[in-house]
């Protein structure tokens, strides 16, 4: 019997079931097509049917078979159709025998597949499972490392809040120092008593009685050298030569130039009962202007050292503020239950209490995590409220978080988190301002330059102008120097905007682009407008121009020192007396010179009607934000100079 060899070659990246079938496929002789004789073999004698119905195909000759054979012909045909449908069923599945020797060739061959695919299968187990050991202990040294590096932040941050805390310990020690050394030296509250209750009243401390001492003795010194000048002027001899001739004429004519007659000496007569004083000596005319020039220039001494002492007095009271603040702080700060440096939220510690307000307290932290400085505003909820206003008091403080959050602007307090303390108390955490707020430094200044003052009202009108382009827009509504913080400490640097706690959503805004007010009666009167004011039927009609006019108040402040309505009058005086309803125009005083620029956009802002007030866009376009140079090129364009020469000193004394 005729053996067909197969030739296999394994592989390890070919799936068993796709080699099985190949090797049988190829290990299958491939036999000579069936002679049809064999395969009719099993249909029956089909071959003869096939004879059968060509002989009956052919012609016959006679009439004798011709009827038999026209019965017969349907039957015939028949049996011919099935025989032929059965040969084809055949022949499209012919039965392939294999021999004994080709089934044992074949299961050997499988075998041995088998055995190598088994082999080449536990190898490549073998190669998994020490890969998976490998990435197994990456895994685990990678989870070791990561628990020394944990270990190790934690290390550091321990380490971190340890040095704090020493550091922040021994600044609060200095500072107790230097307070009670102020209290000496600058002044203190002193208990005193008022009628039946005793009050804290300010008592000055020793350098301010030094320069009242100072100007004390300046003061009588000037008292005598005035005493002295008004006497030397009633000794004043002739100083002209017409005296001086009309002296020696009047001597010529036989008046003797006695100096006790003339000055009434001393010697009895007969008329006189007491013995008259003898006058000073007349002065000559050198001794005279030598004597009044000495005057003169100790005068001029006693001026200049009086400025510096006004000097001198300004500078302590402005260390005063510094130390009546401080004075605060530090007693807040030992009333706190924050103060043995708490870390709240795990991640921040409290240092230092920068301020207190009613109900909240803001402290100087570090967030250990991110590694640098923060304010954290702790609101206090007060146990003894009623539920009504405690939710109300939340429900501000949420929509303050939910106004601020969404806010990103270089001019604008950032807010990085908000956190609950316990049932009443939560923490919102700000971005920290190392400066004073824009309120302190006008205490301590009084006005400002009108260069500086512009500064800081640019940088106001851009952050309110990024509230005003917000879908929807964000009114302010509690704009004031206290929220104006000073990130260098003075107004030459960047301001930035704080406190959004009065903030209003312009979301049902009408046509107008204005919201009702539902919070009347809150925020600081000075900055607020009149229609704020206006009590009726229904709820005033608010937009953002109450920032603008805010804003123009504050600019007024800053340039003379005063606010331009109420300036003395506490907030019930404005309440009482309906102040700002009747601040229908604001006055300049002569003093200090304020440019016209500046004066149109205080007017503009200070507009009694708020259809008639600029907003905040008009604000960002106004001259007094304009460059020099920019204003001198428009001015250029639109009257062109005559000559070369006149256009180029133009353009020489621009500032661009």
């Amino acid at each position: 019997m005729e053996t067909n060899e197969v030739v296999i070659t394994t592989a390890s990246n070919v799936p068993a079931g796709v080699l099985i079938s190949n090797i049988i496929t190829s290990s299958i002789p491939v036999l000579p097509s069936v002679p049809n004789e064999y395969s009719n073999l099993s249909s029956g004698g089909s071959m003869s049917n096939d004879r059968d119905l060509e002989s009956a195909e052919k012609p016959l000759v006679g009439v004798k078979y011709s009827k038999s054979l026209e019965r017969k012909a349907p039957r015939k045909r028949k049996r011919l159709d099935e025989q032929r449908q059965e040969r084809k069923i055949t022949e499209c599945f012919r039965v392939c025998f294999f021999s004994y020797r080709s089934i044992n060739i074949l299961q050997n061959f499988i075998l041995g597949f088998l055995k190598e695919y088994q082999f080449h299968y536990r190898m490549e187990l073998a190669k998994k499972d020490v890969l998976i050991e490998e990435l197994q202990r990456t895994i685990d040294d990678l989870k070791q490392q990561a628990i020394r590096k944990d270990r190790r932040v934690e290390a550091c941050k321990e380490t971190i809040k340890r040095l704090l805390i020493e550091q922040n310990t021994m600044e609060r020690k200095q500072a107790k120092a230097k307070c009670m050394e102020d209290c000496l030296r600058i002044g203190q509250f002193k208990p005193t008593r008022h009628r039946e209750e005793f009050r804290e009243m300010w008592s000055d401390g020793w350098a301010f009685e030094e320069i009242e001492k100072a100007q004390q003795k300046i003061t009588n010194e000037r008292n005598e050298i005035v005493n002295a000048s008004q006497n030397l002027r009633k000794r004043k001899p002739a100083n002209s030569l017409r005296e001086i001739k009309r002296a020696s004429s009047s001597s010529n004519d036989g008046f003797l130039p006695s100096t006790s007659t003339a000055s009434g000496s001393c010697s009895l007569t007969s008329d006189d009962t007491f013995a008259r004083p003898e006058l000073p000596k007349e002065l000559s005319f050198q001794e005279y202007i030598e004597q009044d020039e000495i005057y003169r220039l100790r005068k001029e001494h006693l001026k200049k050292e009086e400025s510096e002492l006004i000097a001198e007095k300004d500078r302590l009271e402005r260390e005063r503020n510094l130390h009546i603040r401080e004075l605060k702080r530090v007693q807040y700060e030992e009333a706190s239950r924050y103060k043995d440096h708490e870390l709240l939220n795990k991640r921040y510690l409290l240092l230092s209490l920068l301020g207190k307000g009613g109900f909240s307290e803001v402290w100087r932290a570090f967030d250990l995590d991110e590694n640098k400085t923060v304010a954290c505003k702790i609101h206090h909820v007060n146990k003894e409220w009623k539920e009504d206003k405690k939710a109300n008091y939340v429900k501000h403080a949420m929509r303050e978080k939910d106004i601020h959050k969404t806010l990103d602007h270089p001019r604008i307090v950032r807010l990085f988190d908000l956190f609950t303390i316990d049932n009443h108390s939560f923490c919102t955490v700000l971005e920290y301002c190392d400066g004073n707020d824009l309120d302190f430094y006008l205490k301590q200044n009084k006005q400002i330059p009108e260069k500086e003052a512009r500064s800081i009202i640019m940088q106001v009108v851009s952050a309110l102008r990024y509230l005003a382009e917000k879908r929807p827009p964000i009114i302010h509504y509690d704009l004031k120097p206290a929220n104006i913080l000073l990130q260098s400490g003075t107004t030459s640097g960047a301001i930035k905007i704080t406190d959004f706690g009065l903030s209003k959503v312009m979301d049902d805004a009408d046509e107008g682009d204005s919201i009702e007010l539902t919070s009347q009666g809150a925020g600081t009167y000075w900055y607020l407008p009149p229609e704020t004011f206006v009590v009726g039927c229904n709820p005033p009609k608010i937009s953002s121009k109450v920032d603008v006019w805010s804003v123009g108040v504050i600019f007024y402040q800053c340039l003379y020192g005063r606010r331009p309505f109420g300036h003395e009058q506490t907030q019930q005086k404005i309440l009482e007396e309906n102040t700002i309803l009747k601040a229908t125009e604001v006055n300049f005083p002569a003093k200090p010179t304020v440019s016209m620029a500046a004066q149109d956009f205080i007017r503009r802002c200070l507009q009694y009607r708020k259809e008639e007030r600029a907003d905040v866009f008009e604000l960002s376009r106004h001259e007094l934000f304009r460059p020099r140079g920019q204003v001198i090129f428009i001015f250029a364009y639109l009257n062109p100079p005559s000559s070369p020469s006149a256009k180029n000193t133009r353009f020489e004394d621009a500032d661009f």
